[in-house]
């Protein structure tokens, strides 16, 4: 079922004294069913909350503003985090928040909301959802840049196809978690950019903390990022240089036995013909004929300082 909580608006915001919030779950046809039937929204504005694939997104109205982004939701069951999309609609006097799972966040917010009578803001909401949702990336953006500090001290000493693999997931959860956070960014600094929206003058300090925050962040992530792709760059290298020795050694030894096998491809071509067959001495004599032919190639090859 929907909830409605009336809640009282800051002195200094626009509007009625008061604003409703309307928290809907995506998951029950009690909330669907209003939020088609009994909200009174357009039809554009009503797909676009319930369409759960939209993942992050911004759309200005002429009678509010659509946002929908995505949120870290942690599993006490398994105690791993997982993301779902939330949909909040802004008007002047009503906030709708619809979402598919349960979010701790909101839940909080409700309770809040009932045991205080302070004043509130529209966008606050929206504020603390960010702001919870940013907290639990922090921990996350923490492990990603000490892992990255761990990867580049081993790297730098030897590779290891372990190391390599542990480098990929890091890039994989860095690139994962700053496309939240750019959403995140992209989507404050259109708040705080747009006059036309109704942010009162105690909103957009708590706004412009959150956007620092997540550029913090960004900033940190950048550098992970870059710090990982010059790792990997390191590990290319190293196994080049490698590859280039392994390489190296194996023309050497086909260049010592070169000569040798051009004399027993010769030797056996003319196997009724060959000098000394009948000689009991005649084997040893070839034998070490090589030998003495192997010492000279690689005494070359050492004069010459290619090895």
């Amino acid at each position: 079922m929907p909830e409605f909580f009336k809640l009282k608006r800051q002195s200094n915001a626009a509007g009625a004294e008061t604003f409703i919030w309307v928290d809907l779950d995506g998951r029950t046809t009690d909330s669907v069913e209003w939020l088609k039937n009994g909200s009174g929204l357009p039809e554009q504005v009503i797909m676009r909350l319930l369409d759960e694939s939209t993942l992050n997104h911004h759309e200005k109205f002429d009678d509010g503003l659509l946002l929908r982004f995505q949120t870290q939701v942690v599993s006490p069951a398994i105690g791993k985090s997982d993301s779902t999309s939330v949909g909040l609609w802004f008007e002047r006097d009503r906030v709708i928040s619809i979402c598919s799972a349960p979010i701790p966040e909101i839940e909080t917010l409700k309770t809040n909301v009932s045991k205080h009578q302070s004043s509130w803001a529209p966008l606050e909401i929206l504020t603390c959802l960010i702001n919870s949702n940013v907290s639990k990336l922090e921990s996350l953006i923490v492990m990603v840049s000490e892992r990255t500090d761990d990867l580049e001290e081993q790297i730098l000493e030897s590779i290891d196809d372990a190391n390599s693999a542990q480098l990929d997931l890091v890039r994989r959860k860095t690139i994962r978690i700053r496309r939240q956070l750019l959403t995140l960014r992209n989507l404050l600094v259109f708040i705080l950019s747009d006059h036309s929206l109704p942010i009162s003058e105690d909103d957009r300090p708590a706004i412009e903390s959150v956007t620092d925050r997540v550029r913090n962040y960004l900033e940190i992530l950048e550098g992970c990022h870059e710090r990982a792709h010059l790792l990997r760059d390191q590990i290319e290298s190293q196994m080049n240089a490698r590859l280039n020795q392994i390489t190296y050694n194996l023309t050497i030894v086909a260049t010592v036995f070169l000569p040798l096998s051009f004399l027993t491809g010769l030797l056996g071509m003319n196997v009724s013909g060959i000098p000394e067959q009948h000689d009991p001495q005649g084997f040893v004599v070839v034998c070490t004929s090589m030998v003495l032919i192997a010492i000279s190639s690689w005494i070359y090859l050492r004069w010459r300082k290619w090895v």
